[in-house]
């Protein structure tokens, strides 16, 4: 099942050095030039420092690109998987 094929790559990435983080990402950082993620603010406060950024959002891909002012035509609609 897809929860299972999930928690297995998650498991995975975790083996290989990913960071997996549940929340909400309030602000995203960008360099000077305004062409690369330095780091993202979380909803609690939390500043995470980073090289690369996946955005995993899903549903809620556009929203986070937008951040980052990147269009992205993405956006979550009810009953659709």
């Amino acid at each position: 099942d897809a929860y299972t094929m999930l928690m297995d790559a998650r498991r995975k990435a975790t083996e290989l050095g990913a960071t997996f983080v549940a929340s909400t990402v309030e602000n995203v950082r960008l360099n000077a030039s305004g062409e690369r993620v330095q780091g993202i603010t979380l909803a609690d406060g939390t500043e995470i420092d980073c090289g690369t950024m996946v955005n995993a959002a899903g549903a809620w891909s556009g929203r986070l690109a937008s951040m980052a002012g990147i269009h992205l035509p993405v956006e979550p609609r009810l009953r659709h998987v």
